[in-house]
């Protein structure tokens, strides 16, 4: 309903040593989640997060891999409340490759890595296909061979532009 994979642990932003060390999520299909009825939060933005959609969330690691995965958020996925097919953030060198993600607000998201890898990964129907949040940070990041298809000039949950691969870096 909410996540399929949610790894988290220590505070990415204040400690390069993290809980999760060599997490490899691969090789998963998910698909079809479903909305969330919101109508108790009204208007009120934390509970409103809560019933945000991320398809994969590993967020602390060191060396994490997320390959082959296909995420499809499906008939039934509101997208305003599907913010990200994959969100993604390791320490050490980070790997994202070989995954398909459609029909998530942003398609790929990360904030926080040393050397982070985005390659050969397929997103369609997103509102961004991939981005980060300006107040994150990378040191190192390669995009490549990637391929992004209808993907709509708006901004993401963060308030940054960009259709294929977000403008802030």
């Amino acid at each position: 309903e909410r996540m399929a994979v949610e790894l988290i642990g220590a505070q990415m932003a204040d400690s390069a040593v993290l809980v999760n060390p060599g997490i490899v999520v691969s090789n998963n299909r998910f698909s079809n989640w479903k909305g969330f009825n919101t109508k108790d939060c009204l208007g009120n933005g934390d509970c409103l997060k809560r019933y945000e959609i991320a398809g994969i969330s590993v967020v602390s690691s060191t060396g994490a891999k997320i390959i082959g995965n296909v995420l499809d958020c499906g008939l039934n996925c509101v997208q305003p409340r599907a913010s990200a097919g994959i969100e993604f953030s390791s320490f050490g060198k980070g790997l994202m490759q070989l995954n398909t993600v459609r029909g998530f607000e942003q398609g790929i998201w990360t904030a926080w890595g040393q050397d982070m890898v985005i390659e050969q990964n397929a997103v369609f129907s997103a509102r961004v296909g991939i981005s980060s949040t300006q107040k994150g940070y990378i040191d190192k990041l390669t995009i490549r061979a990637n391929q992004i298809e209808t993907a709509v000039s708006r901004p993401n949950v963060h308030g940054d532009w960009g259709v294929g691969i977000a403008p802030q870096w």
